[in-house]
């Protein structure tokens, strides 16, 4: 019995990431009239809760987002991935994103770890 309901989670669980995975390509950046803020839905619903100031789409399973100012990256479940900390920040290609910090531009990882460091104007 334990094992078919161990079974059962790791299936139920595998579907789910799955869902999700499928449905970040068809994730769009939807803003709450009553709030003002950004988030994503899909269908319809609401997928990644409206709480940013600013929503950009999706490249390579990282989306660039603001808030108070500050710009981060979130990835498909809403998990805030690399913290909103920088000035700018553009789309993923290849891996890499552009960030700004103190007027000068660098290259991150999806992990969040410079790989280029800020030293473009």
């Amino acid at each position: 019995m334990r094992r078919v309901c161990m079974a059962a989670l790791i299936a139920l669980g595998m579907s789910l990431v799955w869902t999700v995975r499928v449905q970040a390509q068809g994730f769009t950046v939807a803003r709450d009239e009553a709030t003002g803020k950004y988030g994503y839905k899909a269908n319809g619903i609401w997928i990644i809760d409206p709480e940013y100031d600013r929503a950009e789409a999706f490249s390579e399973s990282m989306a660039v987002v603001r808030k108070d100012g500050k710009y981060g990256y979130i990835d498909v479940s809403g998990r805030l991935v690399i913290p909103v900390k920088y000035q700018d920040a553009g789309a993923f290609s290849a891996g890499l994103a552009p960030v700004c910090l103190y007027g000068k531009y660098g290259y991150v990882d999806k992990s969040g770890e410079m790989v280029v460091p800020f030293k473009y104007s």
